[in-house]
């Protein structure tokens, strides 16, 4: 959402860089880099890396978390939550934005899910349910542009006693893809 939203800020050094205004915005600088990296021939995955520079905890329609600010995502964006709706907006410009590219070959849609994520939907509303949200997001995102790739990182717990118990970092448990795998296209799913 930075990248997409925020106005220009930092410093250009034109002398370093003569084809950048000091004004260009953070999609503009990634709009070049984009079609410099197609130029050279390099193949592309865009990452939802985090919901802001500040903070990059992943919390959707969390109803009742004070340990992450108490709103259903920890950032906002122009005071207000930053919502699944804005998530899938941005994953569907970005996919719709990069079309043209050849070599844009798929979009990770958020990294290392962390902390009080679960894989499916729960009773326990202060826990969010990352399949269906990946599901819905890879939907909206093939619907835009179906010759992308999906990736779609594990979380680190689901909480649910049905995957073994072992030492999981954020993002590497994909141990419920065997029991309730993801509803995307086989061959569109990393």
């Amino acid at each position: 959402p930075d990248t997409l939203y925020k106005p220009a800020r930092g410093y250009v050094d034109p002398g370093l860089n003569p084809d950048l205004k000091p004004s260009v915005t953070p999609l503009q600088f990634l709009d070049l880099w984009m079609a410099e990296a197609d130029r050279l021939g390099l193949y592309l995955l865009l990452d939802f890396h985090s919901v802001s520079r500040v903070s990059q905890y992943f919390h959707p329609f969390v109803t009742d978390v004070a340990d992450y600010g108490g709103g259903k995502w920890v950032e906002t964006y122009n005071q207000r939550p930053y919502a699944e709706s804005d998530w899938i907006r941005d994953l569907v410009f970005v996919a719709d934005r990069y079309r043209a590219l050849p070599r844009v070959i798929g979009i990770d849609l958020f990294n290392e899910p962390p902390d009080r994520i679960r894989w499916e939907k729960t009773a326990e509303p202060a826990l969010a349910a990352w399949k269906p949200l990946a599901e819905l997001a890879a939907a909206a995102i093939l619907k835009t542009n179906p010759n992308l790739l999906i990736f779609v990182q594990g979380i680190t717990v689901t909480w649910d006693g049905k995957e073994k118990v072992l030492p999981i970092n954020w993002g590497e448990n994909l141990q419920p893809q065997a029991f309730a795998p993801l509803a995307i296209p086989a061959e569109k799913l990393v």
